[in-house]
């Protein structure tokens, strides 16, 4: 099963809401250009969270799956994101 990721998801990472929504428009966009024409819609607001990771350089499933149903805050998040970004 695909795991999906919306704007709330992203929120509970610790991205502001306009960056949610910025990453899930631009999440629709590369999957329409890839051929999926059902992301056309602008009521879909839900997208595969290997788009994401793939967008951001990180394993979001990871992070979805274990960080947020685990609580952590912004700055776990955050110290996750700089540990898959090699800093």
């Amino acid at each position: 099963m695909i795991t999906t990721v919306n704007k709330n998801d992203l929120i509970a990472l610790g991205f502001s809401e306009g960056t949610s929504r910025n990453i899930i428009r631009k999440g629709k966009l590369l999957l329409v250009k890839r051929g999926f024409e059902v992301y056309k819609n602008k009521r879909i607001g839900t997208i595969p969270s290997t788009i994401v990771s793939e967008m951001l350089g990180i394993d979001l499933q990871f992070n979805l799956e274990k960080e947020v149903k685990n609580g952590n805050t912004k700055a776990m998040v955050m110290t996750l994101l700089r540990k898959n970004n090699g800093e």
